[in-house]
């Protein structure tokens, strides 16, 4: 595996032929993890917000929908329009800048939400 920002070199040869030029690149330098995001339930309308770290352009979600005992996950998805949240995902909204809110119909009562971005 090539250290992140290294020079990658190749070259070929085929038969009894000498060997070619080296092409070459230089290996890409990935990006920091990001923080975990706040996932914060409010009480007071059996809601749950959760409030990535600034910059995101994704964020898993996984919650257990109301009437199952079986967790999901939601892939949120900024766009050049804004933020998507796939259909079948009703009471799920994100602001502008990415907050989610999970209305109190959305998850079952008393069970996990976590996210991830």
């Amino acid at each position: 595996m090539a250290e992140d920002g290294t020079e990658v070199k190749a070259k070929v040869k085929k038969g009894n032929s000498d060997y070619s030029a080296y092409g070459t690149a230089t290996d890409p330098t990935k990006e920091a993890t990001p923080a975990a995001p706040t996932v914060t339930p409010n009480p007071t309308d059996a809601s749950v917000t959760v409030t990535p770290a600034a910059g995101m352009d994704e964020i898993t979600l996984t919650y257990t929908p109301t009437g199952t005992d079986q967790p999901v996950d939601v892939v949120i998805k900024k766009t050049a329009t804004g933020w998507t949240v796939p259909s079948g995902h009703d009471g799920i909204t994100v602001s502008g800048d990415g907050i989610i809110k999970l209305t109190h119909a959305v998850a079952e009562d008393g069970t996990e939400v976590k996210s991830e971005s």
